[in-house]
C-alpha cells in the first residue's frame, strides 16, 4: 500500500521561526496571566488587611459606648430623658456594630477564611437568640411580630452563633424596610427532610427587577426607599453564605414594591440516629459566677475604666493597668485569677505582657483572655499559640465573658 505524503508550503520566515514566534506569545501571555493573578491576590490581602485595621479601629470606640450604656442599664436613672437616651445610644452602637461584623464576615467568607462552630442545635434557640437581639428595633418601630414554631422540637447540625446572625440580618431587614406598626412573622415547619424558617414582613417589598440578584454583595434597591433603612447592601449576601456553608439554601420571593416580602432558609434536619459535629443545644441557661481578681490592661482609658466598673457591679476586685510595663508589676502584686489583656498596649505589646506572665514565678497562674478589636481567624490563631486561652473581640460579649469566668477557678479565701 502506498502513502502520498504531501508536504505543507512552509510560510514566509521559516518554520523554526514561526514556532518560536508562537512559543514566546504563549510565554508573553502565560507571564501576563501570572502578574495579572499575583496582582489580584496582592489587592486582596491588602483590602483584607483594610477591613481588619478598619474594624479595629471602629471597635475601639465602640468597647467603652457599650460598656458605659451597660452601666446605665445596671443603675438605671429615675429621669426618662436619660433612659430614652441611654436606649438610643444602645440601639445605634448594636447597630453600628453588626455593620462592621457583616462587612468583615463577608470579607472573609469569600476568602475561604469563615469557620463553623457545629453542634446538634434546636432551631427554636436559633429563633430565640436573634429576636432577643431584634426586640430593641422592633418595639423601636412598634411593629408587631408573629412566631410560630410548630409543636416538636426540630434540631439541625449547625453554628448557633451563626445561624441566628443569618436569622437576625432578616429580622433586621424587615424591620428596616417595614412601616411604623407593620407585622412581621417567623415561621417554622418540617419539610421534606428539611426545616424551613421563614421571615415575611409588609413593607415595601421587592421590584421583580432587583429580586434576582438580592443576594449579591453590595447591590442595593431604590436608593429613596433604601436610605430609609440603611445598610452596607452585605448583609443578605452573608445570610446566604452562611446557610450555603450549612448545605443549605435561601430563597427570595415578593409581590412587587409595597406588597411585602419573604426570605424562607433551608437548612437539612437532624434526626436520630446521625451523629452531630459538636455537643447539643437548646436554650442558655447561664448559673451565676463565683467573684475573682481581675486585672483589665488597656491603653484606651474609657474602654478599660468602663470594664472595670462593669466588673466591679458584677462583685468582682478589679485592677488596671494602660501600659505593658505596668501590667507586670500589678501581676505579681494583685495576683489576679484573670487578666483581660489588650493587645496593642505602648511599652510591651499584649503579646509581650502575655510571654512575661507565664515565665513568671507565680503561687497561682491566671487565665489570659485577649481583648483586641482584631477578630479574624489568623488573630484567634495568633493569640493561642502565644499562650491566651480565650479571644475576645471588642466591644465585649458580656455573655461570652460571663462564660469565661465560670471555668475560671476559684481560690480558697478568695472573693
Amino acid at each position: 500500500m502506498t502513502t502520498n505524503i504531501h508536504a505543507m508550503p512552509e510560510p514566509a520566515g521559516g518554520s523554526d521561526e514561526r514556532f518560536l514566534g508562537s512559543v514566546e506569545d504563549v510565554n508573553d501571555y502565560a507571564s501576563f496571566v501570572l502578574k495579572r493573578a499575583e496582582a489580584l491576590t496582592e489587592s486582596s490581602q491588602r483590602m483584607q488587611l483594610f477591613l481588619a485595621m478598619l474594624a479595629h479601629e471602629l471597635r475601639n470606640p465602640l468597647a467603652p459606648l457599650r460598656n458605659a450604656v451597660r452601666v446605665m442599664y445596671v443603675n438605671p436613672s429615675p429621669d426618662p430623658h436619660i433612659a430614652w437616651a441611654r436606649d438610643i445610644i444602645d440601639r445605634q452602637v448594636n447597630h453600628l456594630s453588626r455593620l462592621v461584623d457583616d462587612l468583615l464576615d463577608v470579607g472573609r467568607i469569600t476568602s475561604g477564611k469563615i469557620y463553623l462552630d457545629r453542634e446538634r442545635i434546636e432551631i427554636a434557640a436559633v429563633v430565640h437568640q436573634a429576636l432577643e437581639s431584634c426586640q430593641p428595633l422592633l418595639d423601636e418601630r412598634q411593629q408587631q411580630l408573629t412566631v410560630h414554631l410548630g409543636p416538636q422540637p426540630l434540631w439541625v447540625d449547625g453554628d448557633l452563633m451563626r445561624l441566628s446572625q443569618a436569622l437576625l440580618n432578616l429580622l433586621s431587614n424587615a424591620s428596616k424596610f417595614t412601616p411604623m406598626g407593620g407585622h412581621i412573622r417567623v415561621s417554622v415547619k418540617q419539610l421534606d427532610g428539611h426545616i424551613e424558617l421563614a421571615v415575611a414582613d409588609t413593607g415595601v417589598g421587592i421590584s421583580k427587577e432587583l429580586l434576582p440578584s438580592v443576594f449579591e454583595p453590595f447591590v442595593q434597591g431604590d436608593p429613596s426607599l433604601d436610605r430609609m433603612g440603611g445598610g452596607l447592601g452585605v448583609g443578605l449576601t452573608l445570610v446566604k453564605e452562611i446557610v450555603t456553608m450549612h448545605g443549605g439554601s435561601i430563597a427570595a420571593k415578593s409581590a412587587g414594591l409595597n406588597l411585602g416580602s419573604e426570605f424562607t432558609l433551608r437548612l437539612p434536619q437532624f434526626v436520630a440516629g446521625e451523629t452531630a459535629t459538636g455537643a447539643s443545644h437548646q436554650s442558655p441557661q447561664v448559673p451565676a459566677a463565683a467573684t475573682h481578681r481581675i486585672l483589665v490592661v488597656d491603653d484606651n482609658r474609657d474602654s478599660a475604666e468602663t470594664m472595670a466598673m462593669l466588673l466591679q457591679i458584677g462583685g468582682h476586685t478589679v485592677r488596671v493597668a494602660f501600659d505593658g510595663p505596668s501590667a507586670l508589676p500589678a501581676v505579681r502584686e494583685f495576683q489576679p485569677d484573670l487578666v483581660l489583656l489588650d493587645l496593642g498596649l505602648p511599652g510591651l505589646t499584649g503579646y509581650e505582657v502575655a510571654k512575661k506572665v507565664q515565665e513568671m514565678t507565680l503561687a497561682h497562674r491566671p487565665m489570659l483572655v485577649a481583648m483586641t478589636g482584631y477578630g479574624q481567624q489568623g488573630d484567634r490563631q495568633r493569640t493561642r499559640a502565644a499562650g491566651f486561652d480565650h479571644h475576645l473581640v471588642k466591644p465585649v460579649d458580656l455573655e461570652m465573658l460571663q462564660q469565661i469566668l465560670l471555668t475560671v477557678p476559684q481560690r480558697a479565701g478568695t472573693s
